[in-house]
């Protein structure tokens, strides 16, 4: 399964329109608070994370990728999408190893980093009975 952390509600249905076509499970919320709700409440256990990198309501910039990747013995991987290219950005995300998409995400590559960061077939988490609503 693929959460989704995206401010942006044309960006966020956009891409959970696109994973769903590809066949991923997908949850989505619009702000760090919600994310962390999700996962602390155990109503989801995500295979990937993708991460706006300003985020309202609650902890933002890497500080949400970082609480949401160590909620997790298995440190799940976080992917930032972000339209910042300062140099401070992008050390920021290399320094603690998280993988950085500029917006706007090509679809071709937003592709090829799930397939890359996903569990191998059998091992992804499964959904549960019903998915959290877009504005959760």
């Amino acid at each position: 399964m693929i959460l989704i952390v995206e401010d942006d509600p044309a960006l966020r249905d956009a891409m959970q329109q696109f994973l769903q076509e590809q066949g991923h499970l997908v949850a989505v919320v619009r702000d760090g608070a919600a994310a962390l709700d999700l996962l602390a409440g155990g109503r989801i256990r995500p295979d990937l994370i993708l991460a706006d990198y300003n985020l309202p309501a609650g902890p933002d910039r890497l500080d949400l990728a970082l609480r949401l990747r160590g909620t997790d013995a298995a440190r799940t991987p976080v992917v930032i999408l972000t339209g910042d290219i300062s140099t401070g950005t992008l050390c920021d995300v290399a320094e603690h190893g998280l993988l950085l998409l500029h917006k706007p995400v090509r679809l071709e590559e937003l592709t090829q980093v799930i397939q890359d960061r996903l569990p191998p077939a059998g091992e992804a988490t499964r959904l549960p009975a019903s998915p959290p609503s877009p504005d959760a």
